[in-house]
């Protein structure tokens, strides 16, 4: 069998190479050495594709244990932005909740006249043993729509008294205006 293999290699001294041409042996020994060399460089190159297919696979296999990690990540990050908005929705209430309070105070503190510090005493020339009677203001900031009759209903104090607490010679008022508005204590 061997030398049906050496008559075989002996008879094909003309071959074409990898690369396309024609090779042509002079001897027997320099086929057999153009065949080593051309077996080890085929297997050099096998071992350089082996690790290089290691090392592939290694980053494939990182880089599947990295996209394990981001997906454990985005869970995470999806459940925190699913909480981040609940807690949205329930401050957004909240605070709806307390702007409708404030505007409710507003409206309140609009419609109610300021109490201030300002007093007028009245001293007639009474007797020192007769009652003394002070008078005593609340400060009003005119609002938009105010008018001296609703001023008045609103605060149970005739036109005309608010007109001489504050000198009005007409019913014509403007926005931001403070209007003394009287109070009656007997002391």
């Amino acid at each position: 069998m061997k030398t049906g293999k050496i008559l075989l290699l002996l008879s094909v001294l003309s071959v074409f190479s990898l690369t396309g041409q024609q090779v042509t042996f002079r001897t027997t020994g320099e086929a057999v050495r153009y065949y080593e060399e051309l077996v080890g460089t085929l297997t050099q190159q096998v071992r350089t594709m082996q690790d290089e297919n290691a090392k592939l696979a290694g980053t494939v296999y990182e880089l599947q244990s990295r996209i394990k990690v981001l997906e454990q990540n985005y869970q995470g990050i999806r459940s925190d932005v699913q909480t981040v908005k609940q807690m949205f929705e329930t401050d957004k209430g909240d605070r709806a909740r307390q702007f409708n309070q404030l505007a409710d105070k507003l409206q309140k503190a609009a419609a109610t006249p300021q109490q201030s510090s300002v007093q007028a005493s009245a001293d007639s020339s009474k007797g020192a043993g007769e009652e003394h009677q002070t008078e005593e203001y609340d400060l009003y900031e005119v609002q938009q729509g105010d008018t001296l009759y609703v001023i008045s209903r609103a605060t149970g104090v005739s036109v005309s008294e608010i007109r001489r607490a504050n000198n009005l010679k007409k019913d014509t008022i403007r926005v931001g205006q403070k209007l003394k508005i009287l109070r009656r204590k007997t002391k």
